[in-house]
């Protein structure tokens, strides 16, 4: 920290790397991703080997890039339309509704 000093580097915490996480798709585990959501679900099946020796879940991954999986975590990106923005974190559900 000294070092970045001069140059007006500052700790930001949590809030700053969450935002810049969620900016470049990176899920979390224990926000985004749970023991409910596949890795095929949340998008990360390109780190995941289903063709080389079998794994504790690799049956069931099998299957769900088979026959597709039952939901999907997806980005979002939001509009502002005149004053009634909304806040949206890693954390919240989202509902769709009428602007």
């Amino acid at each position: 920290m000294d070092a970045g000093r001069p140059v007006g580097l500052e700790p930001v915490g949590l809030g700053a790397r969450d935002t810049l996480r969620l900016e470049a798709a990176l899920p979390l585990y224990g926000h985004e991703l749970d023991d409910q959501t596949s890795t095929l679900a949340a998008g990360l099946g390109r780190w995941v080997k289903l063709d080389g020796d079998d794994f504790i879940g690799c049956e069931a991954l099998r299957h769900e890039q088979a026959h597709g999986a039952p939901r999907r975590l997806v980005g979002s990106r939001c509009a502002v339309q005149g004053s009634r923005a909304r806040v949206i974190r890693s954390s919240s559900r989202v509902r769709r509704s009428a602007w």
